[in-house]
């Protein structure tokens, strides 16, 4: 998922000069779905891309070019694929940290943008928490990591210097991430409704 996009794209569906315009309350501002769920037609456009996809998937999979190892995870060499990294995370917190205030600074009303409020918040406290973690990565010594019978385990040895420590702590960036999506799944799906229901009146 592209969040600057979503972002880009919840921005665009409120018209905040129009707002002010119409003098309208900021709480009473509702996103409008524009797909309307009759349309058959749209309906199999739908499910004939959707076939072709999975079509074209299954083509690739099954009969497709035979390589010998196909890795999920692709590691970069240092130092550049740290920087782009870095540098990423460093885009998501500015993305995160406008769209924050711009949605405070619109006094935005509304269960929805209290979670998206939150949601910002979690991860823009994910990205501090990974950007240090990366760094401290760089500088735990590899005597320090020892690798158990079970590949996804793996245990950090005394002495626990702080770098080993923040390097620890960032590993449970799960703690901080999950929430944050949680709570992005909980404005989108409370849109939804509010649409659907604003919809629904309308319809009647």
């Amino acid at each position: 998922m592209n969040s600057i996009g979503l972002f880009s794209g919840l921005i665009l569906a409120t018209d905040h000069e129009s707002l002010r315009r119409n003098k309208v309350t900021a709480g009473r501002l509702k996103t409008k779905l524009h797909v309307n769920p009759g349309c058959g037609k749209g309906k199999l456009l739908s499910t004939a891309y959707s076939t072709v996809l999975g079509l074209l998937a299954f083509t690739l999979c099954f009969f497709g070019p035979q390589v010998d190892s196909a890795m999920a995870l692709q590691v970069h060499g240092p130092p550049e694929g740290l920087y782009v990294h870095q540098m990423a995370h460093v885009h998501y917190l500015i993305a995160l940290v406008f769209f924050l205030w711009y949605i405070r600074r619109a006094a935005f009303a509304g269960r929805g943008w209290r979670y998206l409020q939150l949601f910002c918040l979690f991860m823009g406290l994910w990205n501090i928490l990974a950007f240090a973690g990366h760094f401290a990565a760089t500088r735990v010594e590899a005597e320090a990591l020892v690798q158990s019978s079970h590949y996804l385990t793996t245990m950090l040895l005394p002495p626990f210097s702080a770098n080993n420590l923040l390097f620890y702590m960032a590993k449970l960036d799960h703690l901080i991430c999950a929430p944050a999506l949680f709570c992005l799944f909980m404005a989108i799906r409370t849109f939804y409704r509010s649409a659907a229901a604003e919809q629904g009146e309308s319809g009647q």
